[in-house]
């Protein structure tokens, strides 16, 4: 009797081909998507939400040059 005339193993081998298909077409998925997203997308980013990111990492750096001044003032004065 020939192992692949079973029904269920049939079935079984067309579900696990189904499987590994979908999961290849998956990992295809994720690994080309953000590369396509970043060219597809690519001229849609305002300048004024550069420009903000990099005044609020500007002000953050100061703040924390600040506390560090701060914490020095209190060490030199103990």
């Amino acid at each position: 009797m020939n192992f692949r005339k079973i029904p269920l193993v049939r079935q079984v081998l067309g579900a696990l081909g189904g499987a590994a298909i979908a999961l290849l077409l998956y990992e295809g998925y994720t690994l080309v998507s953000p590369p396509l997203q970043a060219m597809l997308f690519k001229g849609n980013a305002s300048s004024d939400a550069a420009q903000f990111t990099d005044e609020a990492r500007n002000d953050r750096l100061d703040r924390i040059a600040q506390v560090a001044r701060d914490n020095l003032a209190q060490l030199q004065a103990n």
